[in-house]
């Protein structure tokens, strides 16, 4: 998949993010704790689901990783995996029960895995 996961993409406004944002979707800009900006990628998911449909129907992907945990990528996994796509699905504690039955591979990852390679701000 050629954007990164995620319900909502969070990073700090610095020039070595300008650029990861997708000009398809909105940005909202709001101040964190500490005063600072920050802007939020909005439609995430949606534009997820489209490019992993459009990948799979043009058979340009046989494997896809899926990292979420809600049911919202449960009609593009379906269309992907109806296209002979392989679905490995990375989740936290909690996952949907339907998003869980429908991956082909799951991998449950914890907060020390998520700690581990942690980009230091």
């Amino acid at each position: 998949m050629k954007r990164a996961s995620g319900t909502r993409a969070s990073v700090s406004f610095s020039k070595r993010w300008s650029g990861c944002l997708d000009s398809r979707s909105d940005l909202a800009r709001s101040p964190d704790a500490q005063g600072r900006y920050r802007f939020e990628q909005k439609r995430v998911d949606s534009l997820l689901s489209v490019d992993l449909t459009m990948l799979a129907s043009k058979h340009l992907i046989q494997e896809a990783a899926v990292i979420a945990g809600d049911s919202d990528f449960i009609p593009a996994v379906e269309a992907a995996k109806s296209e002979g796509v392989l679905i490995r699905l990375f989740h936290g504690q909690s996952v949907h029960s339907d998003l869980w039955t429908v991956a082909d591979e799951r991998v449950q990852f914890s907060q020390e895995f998520i700690d581990s390679i942690r980009l230091s701000a």
